[in-house]
């Protein structure tokens, strides 16, 4: 029934509280300590916290499954049962509960009032005590939520603001989920004149955390978040635009960045690489192809080809969005089949050469129309037959499967 805690370790996290009072002083006392010694304490405050997370993470960890509460993962200080059956800490629950849904816990409930487990605390209680483990009394006392409260209000003051908070991010990318809405709280709130600094400070810590697979899922799924950085995509700094639409290709995977398509189209019409990489990451989704072309991605990427402007990038994905239905007619309404066998005269380099093929390939099979322009280049520049006898195998394998189509459409 769970494996007895490390007497050591728990020392070890009574001594870390104790230099997190000491330190927290400096933070809570309102004297001017002076910029440097104020950041000091922070960062030092910050990495008491992380120490301490991963002491109570692997605290949990020993404990018996049923003393965890299923919402925070944590020994549960205040045990309440509901309707379902299932047990939950009161704090988490309760604010469940308020946020999310009045009637899912997360299961269907005929009713919300929460009922204390005296058993349960009880038998938590009797295991932490013969295991070493430290239980506060309640979740809202507890000291380490008291002090990252603190930390969060400093770190978005106008004071602390101008000092940089980019010289805490590598501290901060394990804070746990539960606190990462606190840390971005200046950046969610609606209508937040904020200071452009902080918030490019701010959604930075946001890709940051991003690049963590235990993060995305809360990040990716708040939605909170997920406006925030699209309003950035419309009004930030072209740093911060960048920032974000980075942040967006790394929560592709979760699913909830869908909505900036759009946005990040109007960027990559603007000449950003970093919405290519988000848009490449959620065309990765064959559902979202289809999403990428109604928001313009074809006519952008072709006007960006017969510009001569970014080439590499939108050959490389033109030849993914081209096994979209929708995309290939919007490729042969644009007549992206002669702008590419043009490109195919001068071009030399083999990954460009091979994407053009794939592209004109893809709109050649499903859609007919492409394969006049194909004959007349063929029949006028030989420009296929010269990438089967000088390209790379395989541009010479997607030329011949052009030609191929093409002389089956003239049978």
């Amino acid at each position: 029934m769970g494996k007895r805690a490390d007497e050591a370790t728990v020392k070890y996290a009574h001594s870390l509280r104790d230099e997190l009072r000491k330190v927290s002083t400096v933070i809570l006392d309102e004297k001017n300590h002076g910029r440097a010694v104020e950041i000091e304490a922070i960062e030092e405050a910050i990495r008491i916290l992380n120490c301490l997370e991963k002491i109570r993470s692997s605290l949990c960890s020993s404990a018996p499954e049923e003393f965890l509460c299923p919402l925070s993962k944590e020994i549960m200080r205040d045990p309440v049962v509901l309707t379902c059956g299932q047990s939950y800490e009161r704090y988490y629950i309760d604010r469940w509960l308020r946020e999310v849904n009045h009637s899912v816990c997360p299961k269907p409930l005929s009713h919300t009032k929460l009922i204390p487990n005296k058993a349960l605390s009880s038998h938590i209680r009797q295991w932490c005590k013969e295991n070493l483990v430290d239980l506060p009394e309640t979740v809202a006392a507890c000291s380490d939520m008291s002090i990252v409260k603190t930390l969060i209000d400093k770190i978005s003051s106008s004071s602390v603001s101008s000092q940089r908070p980019t010289a805490m991010l590598g501290y901060i990318q394990h804070f746990p989920s539960s606190t990462l809405t606190k840390l971005l709280d200046p950046l969610l709130k609606p209508d937040v004149d904020i200071d452009p600094e902080l918030q490019s400070d701010l959604v930075k810590t946001v890709f940051y955390l991003s690049s963590h697979e235990e993060n995305k899922t809360f990040i990716g799924q708040n939605p909170s978040i997920i406006n925030t950085l699209m309003s950035c995509l419309k009004q930030g700094s072209k740093e911060t635009r960048r920032d974000a639409a980075a942040t967006f290709a790394l929560l592709s995977s979760t699913g909830s960045s869908l909505r900036v398509l759009a946005l990040l189209v109007d960027l990559l019409a603007q000449g950003d690489d970093s919405a290519f990489d988000a848009v490449s990451s959620l065309c990765v989704l064959e559902e979202n192809r289809d999403r990428a072309v109604l928001a313009g991605a074809v006519r952008v990427l072709t006007k960006k080809l017969q510009a001569d402007a970014m080439v590499d990038h939108s050959l490389s994905l033109l030849a993914l969005l081209s096994t979209s239905q929708n995309a290939v007619e919007q490729m042969t309404e644009l007549a992206l089949v002669f702008t590419l066998l043009k490109f195919l005269r001068r071009s030399t380099y083999q990954p460009n050469v091979e994407n053009a093929l794939v592209t004109i390939f893809n709109v050649s099979e499903r859609d007919g129309s492409g394969l006049e322009f194909v004959s007349k280049e063929e029949k006028q520049k030989r420009t296929l037959t010269s990438v089967v006898v000088n390209g790379s195998e395989h541009a010479q394998t997607m030329a011949l499967r052009i030609l191929q189509v093409a002389a089956g459409s003239r049978r």
